[in-house]
């Protein structure tokens, strides 16, 4: 008989750095290197990609502390501040310690400021302005440090005045690979109100009074390593009006990212290809709060950052969430560490990961969708989270993941019955009936180990598995159950052992196509006690050791048959006979037929969970307040 082995199925993710797919490139005689022109990603042109300027007739500029030398066309200088009219290529280096670069020509014209050595800061405004071009480019010559720093303040008479250190009213692209430091002191440290492309060189932001790197239309990163730290969001994009606007693309690179809100936010849909991310946000899990008092009342104890008249009236509302879109998240691969107050990965919609390695830290949700969350693929090691994978339908066909929560572990659009610590959720769901098959748990594949302070697996309405493997160490508190669901737990294929308290005890579905047996102790037993089932030979089917005290075990495998006599053994110590007459067997630690405890009732998506059934207390399906 085939044996599944589950002692202690604990896995430790390998966390496999994945390799930067930058466009590499061939750079002609006498440029810096760039990316292959020939070959470009989606989102991306071959201009982008270029980084010789050669054939531009480029022209030098020279900075000199407080004024600016330059005798070519197609600029003018006023004391400390050049004005370019002209389209082409201009050659910075030298610093200015109070001026500007300023871009002013035809809505058709690019231009491209090749920064070699260039140190600008601004006393009265942005240190680079382009304030009308069809393009501009900065181009970071290879092997040189470059920085811009803008005032403080601006004229509270302009209400047009940039609010960037580097800002672009039309697309921004950086390319090459020196380096450039953005300090933002105003307001956001980098800035496009069109499409904005980083496609290469370390770029750091030091320090930004809100965002770090802002493209209103469009946010897209072909790689480049980028550190930023900003009181509001890392990198965003802000255009609520256009559907197919206000998005970010993240291809490759590597971000350090520390941010007082959130660290990667679009107001639509956020796609990421692969990259390295260290994501700090609102100062970490370490900075949620336990209890918010009254639902209705703001949720933790980061503030948000007081939006700035330069802002979108319709901004997403101030989080603190480490990945936010409005609308759609998809990530494909790459490496994430995050620390995050708020939820670590977050979508008012749809989330669908294909693979990636994630280490999550939470102050709220590991992972939240509104409307859907899908897994294919990837490692997930989940280390602190309030509830670990939570949306209304969730489906798992593939991927291991490690989830520690202090509520659910996995929460189909509701919490528990009593909501572990008082705390309410940050991110309420609309009512839905459990009967319009919008809420369901469906596990098609993968291996899921859970911790659960509260329910282990939670459905407000169904759970359905045909594959994988979950194994759970449930609640050790009586009002909360390894599982909890309000319509039925299908169980066709995979294999289940979950352990926890007895008080709130479902089990699968008496009319599901696997079988399983579940043993109830008279009292609760000892962490690292030992359950074994053996098969007449004494060959172990399944058997698992409990990280927590317990007072039940759930046992299913796809080896468990009907009439088959098998035995369970505790601490390798022959306990009782099990033989299976049906789809769930139910026994007490004697062999006596146990009737099992409580169902399960609805919950609340991250907040104070319903009643079980019974109770004459009207559902809530608000929970607590939302971002």
């Amino acid at each position: 008989m085939k044996k599944t082995s589950l002692l202690f199925l604990a896995f430790i993710p390998l966390f496999i750095l994945l390799p930067v797919l930058t466009a590499g490139c061939s750079a002609k005689a006498g440029t810096s290197s760039g990316a292959d022109t020939t070959a470009t990603a989606a989102g991306y042109d071959a201009e982008d990609y270029d980084t010789d300027y050669s054939d531009e007739n480029p022209q030098s500029v020279t900075l000199k502390e407080n004024s600016i030398d330059f005798s070519g066309d197609g600029a003018t200088v006023n004391s400390s501040t050049l004005t370019i009219t002209g389209a082409g290529a201009y050659v910075l280096s030298g610093t200015l310690n109070d001026g500007s670069i300023v871009i002013d020509t035809d809505k058709n014209a690019t231009v491209r400021l090749v920064l070699k050595d260039a140190h600008i800061t601004s006393g009265s405004g942005a240190a680079i302005y382009s304030r009308q071009a069809g393009k501009t480019l900065v181009t970071l010559e290879a092997g040189t440090q470059n920085s811009l720093t803008d005032s403080a303040s601006r004229d509270s008479a302009d209400t047009d005045a940039p609010s960037a250190a580097l800002y672009v009213q039309d697309d921004l692209t950086i390319n090459g690979d020196g380096a450039l430091s953005v300090t933002g002191s105003y307001n956001d440290a980098i800035t496009s109100k069109d499409d904005l492309k980083i496609m290469s060189g370390t770029i750091t932001i030091p320090s930004s009074a809100d965002d770090g790197i802002v493209g209103r239309d469009a946010t897209k990163i072909a790689g480049g390593a980028i550190t930023i730290n900003a009181a509001g969001d890392g990198i965003k994009a802000t255009n609520d009006e256009d559907t197919a606007k206000g998005t970010i693309q993240i291809d490759g690179g590597t971000f350090d990212i520390t941010a007082g809100a959130d660290g990667i936010q679009a107001e639509n849909t956020l796609t990421v290809g692969g990259g390295t991310f260290s994501l700090v946000t609102g100062g970490g899990s370490a900075n949620n709060s336990d209890k918010a008092g009254t639902p209705g009342s703001t949720w933790g104890s980061w503030q948000p950052t007081p939006q700035t008249a330069s802002d979108d009236a319709n901004d997403m509302a101030q989080s603190a969430k480490a990945l936010k879109a409005g609308n759609a998240i998809v990530i494909n691969a790459g490496t994430y560490h995050i620390d995050s107050s708020d939820d670590s990965i977050h979508s008012n919609g749809t989330i669908d990961i294909k693979d990636g390695t994630f280490t999550l830290s939470s102050g709220d949700d590991g992972i939240h969708a509104d409307t859907s969350l899908t897994i294919d693929g990837g490692i997930f090691d989940i280390t602190k989270s309030y509830e670990g994978l939570e949306s209304m339908s969730i489906t798992l066909n593939g991927g291991k993941g490690s989830i520690v929560s202090s509520d659910d572990g996995i929460n189909a659009a509701g919490g528990d019955g009593s909501s572990q610590n008082g705390r309410p959720g940050q991110n309420p769901m609309e009512s839905a009936s459990v009967d319009d098959g919008s809420i369901v748990l469906n596990i098609n594949g993968g291996e899921w180990y859970i911790n659960a302070g509260g329910d282990g697996l939670d459905s407000n309405a169904s759970i359905n598995q045909t594959s994988g493997t979950v194994t759970i160490d449930g609640p050790t508190d009586g009002g909360n159950g390894a599982l909890d669901y309000d319509g039925a737990y299908n169980l066709a294929g995979g294999t289940l052992i979950a352990a926890g308290s007895s008080g709130m005890l479902q089990t699968p579905s008496s009319d599901s196509a696997q079988n399983s047996i579940s043993l109830t102790f008279n009292a609760s037993q000892a962490a690292g006690t030992t359950i074994s089932l053996k098969d007449a030979n004494g060959e172990e089917i399944a058997g698992y050791t409990p990280s927590k005290t317990f007072q039940n075990i759930i046992i299913s495998t796809p080896d468990i048959r009907t009439g088959v006599t098998y035995t369970l053994t505790k601490g390798g110590a022959d306990l009782t006979t099990v033989t299976p007459s049906s789809s769930v067997t139910s026994i007490g630690e004697d062999g006596s037929t146990h009737s099992g405890g409580m169902g399960g009732g609805p919950g609340n998506m991250g907040g104070p969970g319903g009643n079980r059934p019974g109770s004459s207390t009207p559902q809530d399906m608000q929970g607590g307040p939302g971002q």
